[in-house]
């Protein structure tokens, strides 16, 4: 009688006994953090407070709102609110911590492009609302530091404003401080056609170049190995003060607490594995927020991610590790052309299935985008450093508004070639997770060339090809 490998057995119980727990614990937050505000089904007079830039529309000004007080349920809540212009048609403008009283009729927002985070939207006419000193104590102390680091913010934006255009400080405010009221339509869409829109949002390449900057200032403090790895740890606080300052995006706090783990495990002197750093992050992130499963952003950051970690290696060892080692500076092109094909494939089929586009050219804008981007955030540090001379603000001032120029005038070349961007994609479903399908059987037969991986590949591509022609 064959005896049972119970060495297999045990495992096997594991993981399926954490996926279940993690699957309760999941459902449990998730009723938890569903809203349950129940809004008056007529106006209502309520206290607020400003927490985002004001942005102008065709007809009105738009900000978000966080109630301090309000007859009934809803305090502490987050809405979205429109403004309408007053008889001379002069749209109001905010600053973040400025406090209005407001009577209008909030309501739940249940459009499909709804924000998770906001709990209600509402119009507000003139003459329905006047400015007010919100004393802030009935708000949490989480909410009040978000508040004045937010506030911060806006500050080191006018701060920018002053030396940029205003051509190019959009798109710096966007990529340093994480700023996008003032990216117009047109900018946003170039930037996606070329495939370089991650550079516009906070993520681990921003994250990255600050803890590596960061390092770098602290290295000649600590000349001992052990020691530098304590102060990596240390490094996180600043990160996280970062992270908050702009707005706390999904992207950052992914990238922040990826960091976060590798700082932690380092100074430890316990070995890394990327992949169950990226799991534990996004189990981190769920747990605080789980609604932030169906949010694009952090699908598509956790993807692209995903695809990075598990087929850059796959790609990367295509080429002779001796030969690339000879030869640094082609390792390094090599380096960040796997970085960009794995992670523009890995989110391919999410991009089309949202936004029914696919960029051709994502290859060469990263070429020269991501170091741009790079210089950019660097120079902007020594922008804010040079504060007290101002002539110096001022010329570097010009050189960030000269590469937001360049950076422009070059996606709108590329874009504007033949084949720049295949349109009016959209698969639905069904269609989304066969091309994932055959992303992984690609690389997995990339990874190991024979026959039998290779008709697995073409099957799932005759599939694919089939069932898009029938429906």
């Amino acid at each position: 009688m064959r005896k049972k490998n119970y060495l297999l057995l045990y495992p096997m119980m594991g993981i399926a006994f954490v996926v279940v727990i993690t699957i309760l614990i999941g459902h449990y937050c998730f009723g938890c953090f569903t809203d349950k505000t129940q809004w008056r089904q007529d106006a209502t007079v309520f206290e607020a407070v400003v927490i985002s830039p004001t942005v102008k529309h065709n007809k009105v000004v738009s900000c978000d709102l966080q109630v301090v007080n309000i007859n009934g349920e809803g305090e502490g809540k987050k809405i979205s609110a429109a403004f309408f212009p007053d008889e001379m048609g002069i749209f109001p403008h905010f600053k973040i911590g400025d406090g209005i009283i407001v009577k209008s009729k909030i309501e739940r927002d249940t459009t499909k492009y709804a924000r998770r985070e906001m709990h209600g939207h509402t119009l507000i006419f003139n003459g329905n609302w006047r400015r007010k000193v919100i004393c802030l104590t009935s708000l949490s102390d989480w909410d009040r530091t978000r508040i004045r680091m937010l506030q911060l913010r806006e500050s080191l934006l006018e701060r920018l404003h002053t030396n940029l255009n205003d051509s190019g400080y959009p798109i710096i405010a966007a990529m340093t401080l994480g700023d996008k009221s003032n990216l117009s339509k047109e900018t946003k869409q170039l930037f996606s056609q070329t495939g370089v829109s991650h550079v516009l949002a906070l993520s681990g390449l921003h994250i990255g170049l600050i803890f590596f900057f960061l390092s770098i200032l602290i290295t000649p403090l600590f000349p001992t190995i052990r020691s530098r790895r304590i102060a990596h740890a240390f490094i996180v606080i600043p990160i996280w003060m970062f992270v908050l300052l702009v707005g706390m995006p999904v992207s950052a706090i992914r990238s922040a607490t990826m960091i976060t783990i590798y700082a932690i495990t380092t100074a430890s002197g316990r070995g890394k594995v990327p992949f169950n750093t990226l799991c534990f992050a996004a189990v981190v992130i769920l747990i605080v927020s789980p609604l932030s499963l169906f949010d694009i952003g952090f699908q598509l950051s956790f993807l692209s991610v995903t695809g990075i970690i598990v087929c850059y290696p796959i790609l990367y060892e295509t080429i002779d590790q001796q030969w690339l080692i000879k030869h640094g500076k082609t390792s390094k092109i090599w380096s960040m052309t796997c970085i960009s094909i794995t992670a523009q494939l890995s989110t391919f089929p999410l991009v089309a299935y949202y936004f029914g586009t696919f960029s051709t050219y994502f290859l060469v804008a990263n070429y020269v985008i991501v170091p741009l981007t790079t210089v950019i955030l660097y120079t902007t540090i020594i922008y804010f450093l040079a504060m007290p001379i101002a002539f110096l603000q001022h010329i570097i001032g010009m050189i960030l508004s000269g590469i937001a120029w360049f950076m422009t005038a070059f996606l709108g070349y590329l874009s504007s070639l033949p084949g720049a961007t295949i349109s009016n994609l959209h698969p639905d479903k069904i269609e989304v997770s066969m091309l994932y399908l055959v992303v992984i059987l690609f690389f997995s037969w990339w990874n190991r060339n024979n026959a039998k991986r290779a008709e697995l590949l073409l099957s799932a591509i005759l599939l694919l090809i089939c069932y898009s022609t029938l429906t």
